[in-house]
């Protein structure tokens, strides 16, 4: 039988069992405007009815059905709203005021402008977007879906009921209207024939029964449409549908577990899924919450006139963590930054994926929808080039899980792939390795389960709330590896565990550390760091792993600032006062950067030596490019790269490594000059010798590196007599001393050249380090020993993927003159 044919059945079993809920033709053989469910219809009219300001038990006998028996009222909100608009005749003014007082009659409390803003902006979107649906319901050919995006009438539309005049409304934003139009529809849909379905091939049909739909809010052909879009449509919708049925749920008063319940109910009945684990509704409703908050954050931002009224829009993030009942009382402040960071990666996703201009044209818009959906007037290049980033791999992500419920349902469905999704979003113009990015969808899979299972109590409990969540994330990365040998897998999920525990526990605490402003403050940041670092199962000192974090926000910024070593530098420059805003102290950035960047270039040649047909020559000089980039100094490899071959090794054979303190202080001196002058660099030795009043050894001395064009000077300082504190005690006074300081050689001021220090990093030696065979693991609460790096590297995998792909980030022509192939 072929495959065209089963598609056929298939979609013939799910008209069988979507024929209630199908909408007919108009008698002129075209689609009429897509009618909302029986339930959707009485949800709306129920709403206008609380909007009136009518009790729930009279709208309920208006109805004439029991209070009980009321279906959602917030799932109308946004059709009731609209009408309210359309239907108004006064000025924009009144008529926003009017629906200020409908929604605080439906709310049951005052609201505020910002939230009506959201409100408003989510009716228009559904309004427009209904519009444009029939439109591409009714195109005959591609030119006139196209024409659909760019309707004068939804534009007009969307504009009398937002407020917006109709020239700000973008066609990016008339995509995102058809989409979110879809949603109700599709879930309806989905939850009628599911509930009909006997086994598991009326289930399947189920997804084919609303291809269409789906094509339709994607403005495509059903036909090109690819299984795992179709999933991962149906996807977001279950997840937005849950979120809403919590709001309303939590809004009503209902208790939380009631409220869960339902909101299961309404994801399990979407997705066909007989289980729904609280882990997954939390993992789920916490991503909706987040792609709801972006969108009125945005329309916040865009109303607000003022500076005090764009500040009062931060208080949505708030709110919209409360109203899916999920925090432990009132948000903290790592909470509402992480919703917020998330809600504006939701925004940059979707725009990339409906921008047609060209990369700046598109990158631009992005950066102004990020920085509204973070309440900001602007983003770093830093922000923007990592939240992007960001955005990329969450798509990817998303793209992934689509396509193992597709294969799960189907073996022989077809997937987008992930790899594409996130070039789609970066919208670059060179390539990155398909092992990184798999490696970050691994990542950014256990990463969402790690936010939500920390929460929990214990460390049992967040062992087995992980557990509970492993199914979700096990298949998954399992596709993401599936080139490799069984070991290289484990390797690699191995390391996606331990960086997305450290990334979810380090995130927390900076976020705390900023938003702490006294000792008390920063003293319950370091607490909490304590515990989330032992209930998420690390093993090393509380203060490595904020090492490591630090460390991995330098390295994601690295990568993601691609586009010349100037952007880089500068990118490299934010991420350095965003650590300190979070309790870094200056001297320690050479360190943490060190640390990055010799991860990164580890990475780089493990991944390259997954494949047995690359050379350890050739990995060795990917390895050094990708290091001498990323670190902004040519010529610095060579002293590097037998402790990063090694570390590449221990990844590669997925050996548990930890940070080594050494009992020596290293110092590095950046300049205003951008020139090596030798007498400057013994200079520098001279002046710590003074400062520590102590002889430093002449072998001490490092060579002197440009990097990103400042001369940099620098020393290992032995110092075996100290402890871990008396060395910190003496970085801190290299610091103070030398900062500033004049390193030019001792010549007549005529002729003398100025030579001072820009910036003094002083720190005690780091390495990360492989943890010795039979070692014990560090403990939590004390700092680690000092293991002695691995004596007998394993070898690579002897499987890999043959196929010719590309490499890290600026590392493609390099990858396709040496002819290497990295999975």
């Amino acid at each position: 039988m072929t495959s065209k044919l089963v598609v056929r059945l298939l979609c013939l079993q799910a008209a069988v069992v979507l024929v209630a809920g199908q909408q007919k033709a108009g008698g002129d053989g075209k689609t009429s405007m897509p009618s909302p469910p029986v339930t959707m219809v009485a949800a709306t009219n129920f709403t206008k009815c609380l909007m009136s300001g009518k009790s729930r038990q009279q709208c309920a006998s208006a109805a004439g059905t029991n209070v009980s028996a009321v279906p959602d009222a917030m799932k109308g909100k946004a059709n009731a709203l609209a009408d309210k608009m359309k239907e108004c005749t006064g000025t924009p003014e009144s008529c926003r005021e009017a629906a200020m007082e409908a929604l605080k009659h439906l709310m049951g409390k005052p609201v505020g402008d910002e939230q009506v803003a959201g409100e408003l902006a989510k009716a228009a979107a559904k309004s427009a977007g209904d519009l444009i649906r029939t439109c591409f319901a009714n195109a005959a050919t591609e030119v006139d879906k196209k024409a659909c995006v760019n309707s004068t009438a939804a534009r007009e539309q969307a504009a009398k009921i937002s407020g917006q005049a109709a020239s700000s409304i973008t066609t990016e934003d008339l995509m995102k209207f058809a989409r979110a139009s879809a949603k109700s529809e599709i879930t309806e849909k989905m939850q009628s024939c599911m509930e009909a379905a006997a086994d598991a091939t009326a289930k399947l049909a189920c997804f084919e029964g609303v291809r269409s739909s789906v094509a339709g809010a994607l403005g495509k052909g059903a036909d090109s449409l690819k299984a795992s879009a179709v999933q991962e449509f149906v996807q977001g919708s279950a997840r937005d549908g849950a979120r809403q049925a919590m709001e309303s749920c939590i809004a009503d008063g209902t208790s939380a577990d009631t409220c869960k319940a339902q909101a299961k109910q309404v994801m399990s009945k979407t997705l066909g899924m007989a289980n729904i684990s609280d882990g997954m509704l939390e993992q789920e409703t916490r991503k909706a919450m987040a792609e709801d908050l972006g969108d009125k954050m945005v329309a916040c931002m865009t109303a607000a006139t003022n500076a005090s009224a764009k500040t009062a829009c931060s208080k949505l993030a708030r709110e919209s963590l409360k109203s899916i009942g999920m925090e432990a009382g009132e948000p903290s402040a790592a909470s509402v930054e992480l919703a917020l960071a998330k809600a504006a990666m939701s925004q940059g996703k979707e725009l990339a994926s409906d921008c047609a201009g060209s990369r700046d044209e598109c990158i631009a818009r992005m950066k102004e929808k990020m920085a509204m959906a973070m309440g900001a007037s602007k983003l770093t290049e830093k922000d923007m080039e990592t939240l992007t980033y960001g955005a990329a791999t969450e798509a990817a992500k998303e793209a992934a899980k689509a396509c193992r419920a597709a294969m799960k349902a189907n073996s022989s469905a077809t997937c987008d792939d992930p790899v594409q999704k996130f070039m789609d979003v970066t919208m670059r113009n060179f390539s990155v390795a398909k092992s990184n990015v798999r490696q970050d969808v691994a990542k950014s899979l256990q990463k969402s389960a790690m936010s939500v299972c920390i929460q929990k109590s214990s460390r049992a409990a967040v062992e087995s709330c992980m557990a509970d969540l492993a199914s979700d994330t096990q298949d998954v990365s399992k596709d993401m590896f599936k080139s490799l040998s069984q070991p290289g897998q484990d390797a690699r999920q191995k390391r996606a565990r331990k960086e997305a525990a450290v990334e979810v526990v380090g995130e927390s605490f900076h976020e705390c550390m900023k938003a702490a402003s006294t000792n008390t403050a920063k003293s319950a940041c370091h607490q909490m760091l304590g515990s989330q670092t032992n209930k998420a199962g690390l093993t090393e000192d509380v203060e490595d792993v904020a090492t490591r974090f630090r460390g991995d926000m330098v390295k994601s910024a690295a990568k993601a600032c691609s586009t010349n070593a100037t952007q880089r530098a500068q990118c490299l420059r934010e991420t350095k006062e965003e650590l300190k805003q979070g309790g870094m102290k200056e001297r320690e950035f050479a360190k943490v950067k060190k640390l990055a960047i010799g991860k990164a270039a580890a990475e780089t040649w493990a991944a390259c030596r997954e494949n047995s047909s690359n050379t350890e020559a050739e990995c060795d000089e990917l390895a050094k490019t990708a290091f001498e980039d990323l670190h902004g100094a040519p010529g610095s490899w060579s002293t590097a790269a037998q402790k990063i071959k090694t570390l590449g090794q221990a990844l590669l054979a997925g050996n548990e490594t930890v940070l080594t303190k050494l009992r020596s202080m290293e110092v590095d001196a950046e300049m205003d000059g951008t020139a090596c002058v030798n007498a400057s660099g013994n200079r520098l030795i001279e002046k710590l010798g003074e400062v520590l009043n102590t002889t430093i050894p002449s072998d001490a001395k490092k060579l002197c590196l440009l990097v990103f064009d400042k001369a940099t000077y620098g020393a290992k300082v032995p110092l075996e007599s100290l402890n871990d504190t008396e060395i910190q005690a003496k970085a801190d006074l290299v610091a103070t001393q030398l900062q500033g300081v004049d390193l030019s050689a001792r010549r007549l001021e005529a002729f003398r050249r100025l030579d001072s220090v820009d910036s003094i990093y002083a720190d005690q030696e780091v390495e990360e380090t492989t943890v010795s065979s039979g070692a014990p693991s560090p403990s939590p609460t004390s700092s680690p020993s000092s293991p002695s790096p691995s004596s007998s590297p394993s070898s690579p995998p002897a499987t890999a993927d043959s196929g010719k792909t590309t490499c890290f980030a600026g590392l493609s022509m390099l990858c396709i003159v040496a002819g290497l192939q990295l999975s």
